[in-house]
């Protein structure tokens, strides 16, 4: 039970970071790292609303919806830097 403790806390860090590294590349003006941006936002996105979807109590529907915030806030800034 442990180990599968571990495992989903590795996947929910994985979400979190990769909705984070889109906001930190939105910031940025290079060409690539929008790219990176508009792969990391909807993916982030989809797991926030899995997230909040799939586990019934407040507290993963709040981390869900913290997710996907920033992944629209993410595209949103990208595309206003343009």
């Amino acid at each position: 039970m442990e180990s599968l403790a571990v495992f989903v806390s590795i996947i929910i860090l994985a979400i979190f970071s990769s909705a984070f590294v889109a906001v930190a590349l939105s910031f940025s003006d290079h060409k690539v790292a929008r790219g990176f941006v508009f792969v990391f936002a909807p993916l982030s996105s989809a797991a926030g609303i899995w997230l909040g979807y799939a586990a019934k109590s407040t507290g993963s529907w709040v981390m869900g919806l913290i997710i996907v915030a920033l992944g629209a806030f993410s595209i949103w800034n990208s595309n206003r830097n343009r």
